[in-house]
């Protein structure tokens, strides 16, 4: 017969040691999967808000744009943008205001003799470039039969930050 003298017992121990590592290294790689998983589902949910953002600044910039087109209020009796270089285009200081940003002071306009583009930025927080923004450009020119077309290009930003990782941009268009 044999006969073990204690031997047995240690390597028990030695077992149970490598089935408690063995455990834990399974549950700690799972809580790192739990949290990587988590991680990643809050970046997607930034980039949904940061969407809808954009698409808001888009579309607030937009109907600033044809509002100040197609309904111009008093003194205005048309359309404040330029159609060409006979155009005259109001000032800075003049009342052509979106979101608290007086547009005629922050445009541009290119204009030649039968088309003319004028091009603005409304921000939503003067100091704070980290609010969102909308860039808007409307095109005015004449087609062949003498009508004055339109089209108005908003570009909402989530950050009108140029180094914001995660700027979302969104757009709307109309032609009329």
């Amino acid at each position: 017969m044999f006969y073990h003298t204690g031997n047995y017992k240690k390597s028990k121990q030695g077992v149970a040691v490598i089935i408690a590592i063995i455990t834990a290294s399974i549950v700690l790689s799972l809580g790192a999967s739990a949290l990587n998983l988590s991680l990643k589902q809050l970046q997607f949910s930034s980039l949904g808000q940061g969407s809808v953002s954009a698409f808001y600044s888009a579309n607030t910039a937009f109907e600033c744009a044809l509002l100040w087109d197609l309904s111009p209020s008093a003194p205005y009796t048309e359309s404040v943008f330029a159609t060409s270089t006979s155009s005259t285009v109001p000032t800075a200081g003049s009342g052509i205001t979106c979101a608290a940003t007086d547009l005629s002071s922050v445009w541009s306009v290119v204009a030649g003799p039968t088309a003319a583009t004028t091009t603005f930025t409304v921000r939503y927080s003067a100091t704070d470039i980290t609010e969102p923004c909308g860039n808007v450009v409307v095109a005015k020119y004449e087609d062949g039969s003498g009508n004055t077309r339109t089209s108005v290009t908003a570009r909402g930003l989530n950050s009108c930050d140029d180094n914001a990782p995660r700027r979302t941009e969104r757009g709307l268009r109309v032609f009329y």
